[in-house]
């Protein structure tokens, strides 16, 4: 547990738990692998609010981030984190959910919006473990305030991701959308609610709203004093509540849709206070900023 100003949209499947308690400034667990010895988690996680199951072959590019460890056949238990492939061999996801992490500690799960929980996905469509031979984490990520809340995860030259990619935003394409009061859809396969315990492995999808920095950040200082919205972030949701990303959709997919079927990626899933709470919207981290540095740590790596 982290005692930050704000913490982590997140919920792990085996990993690590502990809602902090039911008042106005409930924070969230951190995501991460090894946080805590896996049997002390209680269980598993749940999926967006207010969403409703996302079709097979819609969102290709999301991945799973699954405890290695895990066993085969079982990884809904072992997902604590979303991510985006940009690229055959390449996935964004959010820092915080790999801030000490070691590659060997991780697999991405590919290919099927149904994470296997002991008994086949459902549905038809199996995906696939990869395994990851490079985590590059954002060189000023800062845990305290949540700014650059980015890494790519490489994946293994043996086994690459045949899937078609999302499109990270460029400085045009983020102009366009993150706009206040467009929409856009958020994925994962985190909490229904805010502390919910029950279980699903299927990959859900809600479409909220993106709202104004300056008003997201005036209604977090209510609840938690100096918190600032960057220009690395964006906000989105109801003002009314009710439908959100939460616990164990860290490092997933924002995004809105483009010609031909592909999607931009506008934003990852980084942190929140609560779940769908009214005015406290989703906090994502905004992928047009960090174009030239995908770009940089992928032909470096």
């Amino acid at each position: 547990m982290q005692p930050l100003s704000a913490t982590s949209r997140v919920g792990i499947a085996a990993i690590v738990f502990a809602i902090w308690s039911d008042g106005a400034t409930a924070q969230r667990p951190i995501d991460q692998v090894g946080t805590v010895p896996q049997s002390s988690a209680p269980g598993t996680t749940d999926k967006i609010v207010g969403g409703r199951p996302a079709p097979a072959g819609k969102f290709p590019f999301q991945v799973a981030l699954i405890k290695s460890d895990s066993p085969v056949g079982a990884e809904h238990f072992g997902q604590f984190c979303g991510g985006a492939l940009i690229d055959k061999r390449w996935v964004v996801t959010a820092a915080h959910c790999v801030p000490r992490t070691r590659p060997e500690e991780v697999d991405v799960y590919v290919g099927a919006t149904v994470l296997p929980s002991g008994g086949g996905t459902g549905g038809g469509v199996v995906g696939h473990r990869r395994h990851v031979t490079q985590i590059v984490s954002h060189q000023k990520y800062d845990p305290d305030t949540n700014d650059n809340d980015i890494a790519l995860l490489k994946l293994s030259d043996d086994a690459p991701a045949e899937l078609t990619p999302s499109v990270p935003a460029n400085a045009d394409a983020d102009a366009k959308h993150v706009k206040s009061g467009n929409a856009v859809t958020v994925i994962g396969w985190g909490l229904t609610s805010e502390g919910a315990a029950t279980t699903s492995p299927i990959l859900n999808e809600v479409e909220v709203r993106v709202q104004s920095s300056q008003v997201c950040q005036t209604n977090y200082r209510q609840v938690i004093p100096g918190t600032k919205i960057t220009p690395n972030m964006f906000c989105a949701g109801e003002p009314a509540g009710g439908k959100d990303s939460c616990q164990g959709d860290s490092g997933g997919f924002i995004g809105a849709p483009l010609e031909g079927g592909r999607w931009a990626q506008l934003g990852i899933v980084s942190w929140g206070v609560g779940c769908a709470r009214p005015r406290l919207f989703g906090v994502y981290t905004r992928v047009g900023e960090y174009d030239a540095w995908i770009k940089q740590m992928m032909s470096q790596f």
